[in-house]
C-alpha cells in the first residue's frame, strides 16, 4: 500500500523544525555580514552563499550543520589551501570561540547551530575551487550548479525530487552503519541519477523504483569488480565523488539496496495496512507514523 496519509505525516516529522531553520538562518546571516563588513577581510570578500543539504533544501531533521561558501579574492599562485584557511579562521577568531579547522572548511560550533565556512576562489565559467588540504591544493568545485539542478529537477517531477532525498536520507540513516554509508551528497548524485531518468508520482513507489534502479545499474560492478564505481558529480566538474567510497562500503550498500527494494515491494504489494506499515518502519524508522 502506497499510505499517502502516513507519508505525508512521515515527510512533516523529518522535516527540520520552523526553529531549526530559524536558528540556522540566524547563524549564517550573521558570519556572512561579518565577513563581509569585517575591516581586515572585505577587502578579500567577493561573495557568500549557502551551498551542502541546507542549501540545496534537502536537509533533514534535525540540521546537522549549515554550509556556506565565501569566495574570495585570493590569488591561487600563492594562497595555498592551508593559507587561506588560516587566513579564514583568524577572522572567524574575532567573533566566535568554538573553530576547528577541517580538510576544506572552518567549522564554526554555536549552541544553537553548526556551520562549515568554506574559502573558495573563481575559476573559469561559473566554476569555482575549493581548498583540499590532504590534496595540498584548489580543486575544481561548482556548488551553485549544484542548487540549481537540485531545484529543476524537483519542479520537473512535480516538487517530488526533494521529499524523496529526504526520505532516502532517514532510509540510510535507519539501515545503515555510519561506517560505510555513502556520503549524503554521493547519495544525492544517485537520487539525481534515478529521478532524470524516472517519473516520479510518488515517495514510496519512487523509494521502490530508486533501489531496483541502483540495484539493476550496478549489480554487475557488485560482482565482477573489488572498487568502488565511478559516480560523477552532477555539477560537471568532472570529480568523482565515490573516490573514497570503498569496495566494501559499497557492498554492504548494495546489499541493503537490495534487501530494502525486497521490503518496499512488498511494502506496496501488502493489501494489509498493518503489515505494509511494519514494512515502511522497518525501512524509515519511527519516523513513519503507525497511524495519522
Amino acid at each position: 500500500m502506497e499510505l499517502p496519509s502516513h507519508f505525508q505525516k512521515f515527510l512533516s516529522n523529518v522535516e527540520p523544525t520552523n526553529n531549526q531553520k530559524a536558528e540556522a538562518s540566524t547563524g549564517h546571516a550573521a558570519l556572512r555580514s561579518r565577513l563581509e563588513k569585517d575591516d581586515e577581510y572585505k577587502t578579500y570578500f567577493q561573495d557568500s552563499f549557502l551551498s551542502g543539504s541546507y542549501g540545496r533544501d534537502t536537509a533533514v531533521r534535525p540540521i546537522r550543520d549549515v554550509d556556506i561558501i565565501i569566495v574570495g579574492d585570493y590569488p591561487e599562485i600563492c594562497w595555498k589551501p592551508e593559507l587561506a584557511l588560516f587566513h579564514l579562521r583568524r577572522i572567524l577568531s574575532k567573533y566566535y570561540d568554538n573553530l576547528t579547522t577541517q580538510n576544506r572548511s572552518i567549522h564554526v560550533a554555536l549552541s544553537y547551530v553548526e556551520m562549515d565556512i568554506v574559502p573558495a576562489i573563481k575559476a573559469k565559467d561559473d566554476f569555482l575551487k575549493i581548498p583540499d588540504r590532504a590534496l595540498q591544493n584548489w580543486v575544481i568545485s561548482n556548488p551553485r550548479k549544484h542548487i540549481e539542478l537540485s531545484t529543476a529537477i524537483n519542479t520537473s517531477r512535480n516538487g517530488w525530487y526533494k521529499p524523496l532525498v529526504k526520505a532516502l536520507k532517514c532510509w540510510q540513516d535507519n539501515r545503515m552503519d555510519d561506517s560505510w554509508k555513502p556520503k549524503s551528497f554521493l547519495l544525492e548524485c544517485l537520487v539525481y541519477d534515478y529521478a532524470t531518468n524516472s517519473p516520479i508520482d510518488s515517495i514510496p513507489k519512487a523509494m521502490e523504483g530508486f533501489f531496483w534502479f541502483i540495484h539493476n545499474k550496478y549489480k554487475a560492478h557488485r560482482e565482477a569488480n573489488r572498487f568502488s564505481p565511478v559516480i560523477f558529480d552532477i555539477g560537471g566538474t568532472g570529480n568523482d565523488v565515490a573516490k573514497k567510497w570503498t569496495y566494501q562500503a559499497f557492498s554492504n550498500f548494495m546489499d541493503e539496496v537490495y534487501h530494502s527494494w525486497s521490503l518496499s515491494y512488498q511494502a506496496l504489494a501488502s493489501q494489509n495496512e498493518a503489515e505494509s506499515i511494519d514494512k515502511w518502519r522497518q525501512l524509515l524508522g519511527d519516523a513513519f507514523p503507525v497511524d495519522t
